[in-house]
């Protein structure tokens, strides 16, 4: 069946309820006047068939419950008789609902607060372009492999020009950041981060305002591109693309403002500066560390990639001084989020998952103190009730079966009208499902 004409007639059956029951406690009884019909056929009395068929067919209201829960309406109609039901519970003892909502708003408030964490540093995806194929290239200390440390510009320049697993490489380093802006003649200590020029193309990123760094920008100088944060907050001019800064007294161009929202490591960057052929990373490349982060080819293995960077970084010592510190590691390929988190701090990982596993229990104690305190009030309820219940029959519980006996015949003595109606009684009941009479048949 389509599924519109399902959707307009569970709307029809929820806005409409009388008119829907009414159509169908006139489609219900057309059935069993059908059947009656047909018992009389076979010679029942109208009153016979009638008594057959229900006997055969069962209850009316139980065929229309049944007809009633085949509809999704139904479920809605059923959660908004919960939710009423609940709203009334609650608000017949306001203390009670007080404290239960507290507690899991405390507990369930953690866990949400925990968890933005958790999913932000160790589940969400980064936000780059293919972001499952970007890796980040260290160096470890030979003898030391849980190290990790920045490798060497050399390094970049070889694995660039002459490795086969990448579809790009750009390096980046905070070793030495530290910078002085001077922006309309006010000093601003900035974080500069010297990058490559393909930085922002392996990313997938592009500026909101300007451009990022180009090959063209290789020739022209000190170039940097601004974090929307800082050129929000520090300088704040509109036209602040093709404006002249100085960097530690270094005349420097904007070429452009990234978007705001993007960020990598270190969060805190101000800005990015260009490395440029005349730079010091190309005039001292062995001793100008950087980190390197690339995106692989597809089918290349980051084991494969490290592989083939070990054997180039093989020719980066050939070429390098003797007893220069390029001997001393070898290079490791990992996953760009995992380092994330490591670049966050070393532990953060493990105290992150200690914390939403602590909150996780906090939300299952808040969770067991709200049932035992239901199971209290439930049994509250159930007590005054019974008290009452006790207060009208008596406690019927004390009473032994001889003294009940004498007083049930006392009473049968002084009152021999009710005993004559309580002989009387089958009298009153026709069928074979006995009711009771509508007369009241009270001792006293």
């Amino acid at each position: 069946m389509p599924i519109l004409p399902i959707i307009m007639s569970g709307l029809r059956s929820l806005f409409h309820r009388e008119r829907a029951d009414s159509e169908l406690n006139e489609e219900l009884h057309g059935f069993v006047e059908m059947a009656v019909e047909e018992k009389m056929k076979d010679g029942m009395s109208r009153q016979e068939a009638l008594r057959a068929v229900r006997l055969e067919r069962g209850s009316l209201e139980v065929a229309k419950e049944v007809v009633r829960s085949a509809g999704w309406e139904s479920f809605v109609e059923t959660c908004w008789q919960d939710l009423r039901f609940g709203f009334r519970t609650l608000r017949k003892n306001p203390g009670f609902t007080y404290i239960a909502v507290l507690t899991l708003a405390v507990a369930i408030g953690a866990n949400t607060a925990v968890f933005s964490i958790v999913d932000a540093v160790l589940l969400r995806a980064l936000p780059y372009k293919n972001a499952e194929r970007l890796v980040a290239v260290w160096c470890s200390e030979i003898g030391q492999p849980g190290t990790k440390i920045f490798a060497s510009y050399s390094d970049f320049e070889e694995f660039r020009a002459h490795g086969h697993s990448f579809d790009g490489l750009a390096a980046l380093t905070w070793a030495r950041a530290g910078e002085i802006l001077t922006w309309n003649g006010s000093p601003h200590e900035v974080l500069a981060i010297p990058a490559s020029a393909d930085f922002f193309s392996l990313l997938g990123a592009s500026a909101e305002r300007g451009r990022v760094f180009g090959p063209e920008d290789l020739q022209n100088g000190c170039t940097v591109v601004l974090a929307h944060s800082f050129w929000q907050t520090e300088l704040g001019a509109p036209g602040i693309v093709g404006a002249a800064l100085a960097l530690n007294g270094k005349p420097c161009t904007v070429a452009g403002v990234m978007p705001r929202g993007f960020d990598f490591y270190p969060k805190q960057t101000s800005l990015w500066t260009l490395i440029t052929p005349d730079s010091q990373f190309s005039r001292e490349p062995v001793n100008s560390p950087v980190g390197i982060f690339g995106r692989l080819k597809p089918g290349v293995t980051m084991a494969g990639a490290e592989r083939e960077l070990v054997g180039l970084h093989h020719r980066v010592i050939q070429e390098s001084p003797a007893g220069s510190w390029v001997a001393q590691i070898t290079p490791i390929v990992r996953n760009l989020r995992e380092e994330f988190t490591w670049m966050a701090g070393r532990n953060l990982q493990t105290a992150l998952l200690i914390l939403s596993a602590a909150v996780t229990l906090l939300l299952l104690i808040a969770c067991l103190n709200v049932t035992n305190l239901l199971l209290g009030q439930f049994s509250s309820d159930v007590g005054c009730k019974f008290d009452s219940s006790k207060k009208v029959l008596g406690n019927f519980h004390e009473i032994d079966p001889f003294s009940a006996g004498i007083r049930m015949s006392r009473s049968l003595r002084a009152r021999p009208i009710h005993l004559r109606s309580v002989c009387l009684l089958p009298l009153t009941r026709t069928g074979e499902h006995p009711s009771p009479s509508n007369g009241v048949i009270a001792f006293r």
